[in-house]
């Protein structure tokens, strides 16, 4: 198995995306990751900040970017970076819902579930 980072995803446009991949598609690459780090707790703002619109669009992206790997036939491995080792409930919370608001993207986008590798950490 052969793979690569896909490191500008976030600064390129659909067609960029596209492009990009069916590059690595032609170069035999069977998997790409997808790295979304939204920095520490400080950065964030506070747990609740998670449901703003500003990070529910950095979630759609990832999903389309996750699904655009799957229609050049590449597995996408997606590593979502937020704060969930920070001390008391609030990284239970982080977790949880950047979890559940990137599954609902993934839904939206169609992603197929046994194609898509997913792994998370803190910042």
């Amino acid at each position: 198995f052969g793979g690569v980072v896909l490191s500008d995803w976030e600064g390129l446009d659909n067609n960029g995306i596209e492009q990009k991949l069916a590059a690595f598609k032609e170069k035999g690459i069977d998997y790409v990751r997808i790295e979304c780090n939204f920095g520490l707790a400080d950065d964030i703002g506070g747990t609740t900040q998670l449901d703003n619109p500003l990070f529910s669009a950095r979630f759609g992206r990832l999903a389309e970017a996750a699904k655009k790997c799957q229609n050049q036939e590449m597995v996408p491995l997606v590593l979502l970076q937020v704060p969930w080792r920070e001390p008391g409930e609030d990284s239970k919370v982080y977790f949880e819902k950047a979890v559940k608001i990137f599954a609902r993207a993934l839904k939206k986008e169609d992603v197929e579930s046994k194609r898509v590798l997913f792994e998370t950490r803190p910042p």
